[in-house]
């Protein structure tokens, strides 16, 4: 939202600083399916709940785009972002399952950050012509050309294979891995901060006088950096 906030905040009636809470609520259910997503996706196969979570993401931002009202938005932001985070669970888990080394699980990270730096940079240019629908509309036109192609990507696991042995940890048995816990800071102080820095970047540099076009690029650059850093973290890692 924050590449198009101002615009959004105008359409919706309420203070710019409101507009924040519809990142929030996505990141809110998206950290909540983190493990529920992993055990489904442990369980159904990632190909198959990737599918279904991009089915999610498409809901939620048509049911965002359909009825203006900021409580509708939030409501199709928490459902969207169910999709996102089991949706990253599973490409993840896929491109383990598929092709298996550090250096593609850097590509697929890069993906993820530059997704995210590239709509920073479209949304504005999409903002005079879709207006507040911007963000929804990109969205929806990512989520279904990804759902036109996933059917044709390899399948991630034989029929019958069995359960892998980690679906059979439960939700405490991982919480309580003290291991996991300083692998979680660092990629909160890293993905976490950056998508802060790019969804309020654009209204601050705008407010300071500058273009949209160019703000939008500016703070695009807080997440393409991922595009190279990411796969290179991964080759370094595998050397």
């Amino acid at each position: 939202m924050g590449p198009a906030a101002e615009v959004v905040s105008r359409a919706y009636g309420v203070r710019l600083g409101t507009i924040g809470f519809l990142t929030t609520a996505l990141f809110v259910t998206h950290l909540a399916m983190q493990i529920p997503g992993g055990k489904l996706v442990d369980e159904r196969g990632a190909r198959n709940l990737g599918t279904v979570a991009l089915a999610v993401i498409v809901l939620g931002n048509i049911l965002a785009l359909l009825v203006g009202s900021f409580a509708i938005a939030l409501v199709g932001r928490l459902i969207a972002g169910i999709g996102t985070g089991v949706g990253f669970i599973a490409g993840s888990d896929y491109v383990r399952a598929t092709v298996g080394s550090a250096s593609a699980q850097g590509l697929y990270g890069a993906a993820g950050v530059g997704g995210g730096g590239l709509a920073i940079a479209v949304v504005p240019l999409a903002t005079p012509l879709l207006d507040w629908r911007a963000p929804y509309v990109t969205a929806l036109i990512c989520a279904f050309a990804v759902l036109v192609c996933l059917p044709l990507a390899p399948r991630d696991r034989r029929r019958g294979e069995p359960l892998r042995r980690s679906a059979r940890a439960t939700t405490i048995d991982i919480v309580a891995d003290r291991r996991l816990y300083p692998l979680a800071v660092a990629h909160t102080a890293s993905f976490g901060l950056s998508v802060i820095v790019g969804n309020w970047a654009v209204s601050l540099l705008q407010h300071d006088g500058y273009g949209r076009r160019l703000a939008g690029a500016v703070a695009a650059l807080a997440l393409l950096g991922g595009l190279v850093t990411r796969p290179l973290g991964g080759r370094a890692l595998q050397r």
